[in-house]
């Protein structure tokens, strides 16, 4: 996302000149909805994802997991 807000924005001041106002607030447009929701992905999930990580980490680390069978030998 990142990239392709990155791309849009870049190309909508590249083609100012040239088209008209409505196209480059088209592409502008584009361009920051992208770059909105690439940091979004970086600002909101991003903490989730590492909280995430770390909490399985950290039970892996600590826990041990035994599977029984039905006659309880293990």
């Amino acid at each position: 996302m990142l990239i392709i807000g990155v791309v849009f924005v870049a190309l909508s001041i590249v083609v100012e000149v040239v088209v008209g106002e409505i196209s480059f607030t088209v592409l502008s447009t584009i361009g920051a909805f992208a770059l909105w929701e690439a940091a979004n992905v970086w600002i909101v999930e991003n903490p989730h994802l590492r909280h995430r990580r770390h909490l399985v980490k950290h039970m892996s680390n600590n826990y041990t997991i035994i599977f029984k069978t039905i006659n309880g030998e293990s």
